[in-house]
């Protein structure tokens, strides 16, 4: 018998450097070029004529296709303000490049007939640019609060493989993209957080805090990236006509995502370390339902009455010929509130 051990799909090297300025002041500088292989999809589909997929635009592999590489660098500096207060800015950029993307071709099948098919290539890239703040305070002895804010922008040709195998298959053809904003670009992102650690001397009536630990984080992010769709008249029932307005790929954002999380913990540990922990943590406490699945016309999750795309169905104007998914679907959001409870144990 023999025993196959899988080959690792990613590489990466770091480098990190620490400068110390002053006694309270560090600057540093971080490193990284990572590949990723390519999927054995892209590169063993199709090779043996004998299996070979005879369907119109069926792949062909390559084999030469090099590894998409991510080189990234990384620059910022930490301050300890006061003895309560520490800064950290930081300013980042990623390059992606080699990406893969689908092209046609055209070759000679086993008849010697000239026919279309599909390969992949390295081609695309994609940028990632962006600046962090972030703030540590202590408030007194038993409160530590944080706050971490970003902007990026991720700019790029494509999105995925599949991006330009879609625009193959209805026009033949793939248009030549420009640089645009990613689909998984979203530009702000903020956090901001409190922890309460109580000690023996913090008691409500003759019950002690100590063992208790606290922790409320709030999150602020900007809403998924969407194509928008313009009004295109009238079909002969009435209803409106929205297309998509392919001149903006990606050019705007949907409704920004909020929540806010809780987690409550009462640790029962002896002098040597050992006991339980018994912890109740709400997730999404105030029930925010996140658009996950973005309305195009509107740029939020679809709600009854909404206008809706030409690709669409839209209730209000049924259609029995109409088989196409009812907007209403529950993945349109995000999950609404969680209360979780979990007990550990330290041996």
């Amino acid at each position: 018998s023999r025993s196959w051990k899988a080959l690792p799909s990613a590489f990466s090297t770091s480098l990190e450097c620490v400068f110390p300025v002053t006694e309270n002041n560090v600057l540093y500088f971080n490193y990284g070029h990572s590949m990723r292989l390519p999927h054995p999809r892209f590169i063993y589909a199709g090779l043996d004529p004998v299996f070979q997929d005879r369907g119109y635009l069926s792949r062909i592999g390559n084999p030469n296709l090099k590894p998409e590489t991510t080189v990234s660098y990384e620059l910022g500096i930490k301050s300890q303000v006061t003895k309560d207060l520490g800064i950290t800015f930081t300013a980042f950029n990623n390059d992606k490049y080699d990406y893969i993307v689908t092209r046609t071709i055209v070759i000679e099948d086993q008849t010697g007939r000239l026919v279309d098919r599909t390969t992949s290539i390295n081609q695309d890239y994609a940028r990632i640019i962006g600046l962090e703040l972030g703030v540590n305070y202590r408030l007194g002895k038993y409160l530590r609060t944080f706050c971490n804010g970003a902007y990026q922008v991720a700019t790029g040709k494509s999105n995925s493989t599949a991006e330009s195998l879609l625009q193959i298959r209805p026009t033949g053809f793939v248009k030549t993209p420009k640089e645009q904003y990613l689909a998984w670009d979203r530009p702000w992102d903020f956090k901001a957080g409190v922890t309460f650690l109580p000690d023996s001397n913090i008691k409500i009536g003759r019950f002690s805090l100590q063992g208790f630990r606290a922790f409320l984080s709030g999150t602020y992010k900007s809403g998924l990236r969407y194509t928008p769709h313009i009004y295109n008249g009238t079909n002969d029932i009435g209803r409106p006509l929205y297309v998509r307005d392919d001149n903006r790929p990606n050019a705007n954002i949907g409704q920004a995502w909020t929540w806010v999380d809780l987690k409550v913990t009462r640790d029962f540990i002896n002098s040597k370390g050992r006991g339980l922990s018994i912890s109740v943590e709400i997730k999404n406490m105030f029930n925010r339902r996140n658009t996950q699945i973005v309305n195009p016309v509107t740029g939020r999750a679809y709600e009854y009455g909404d206008p809706v795309p030409d690709s669409w169905r839209d209730l209000a104007y049924p259609d029995p010929l109409d088989r196409s998914e009812p907007p209403t679907e529950p993945a349109r959001c995000t999950a609404p509130r969680q209360i979780l409870y979990g007990i550990s144990f330290k041996f």
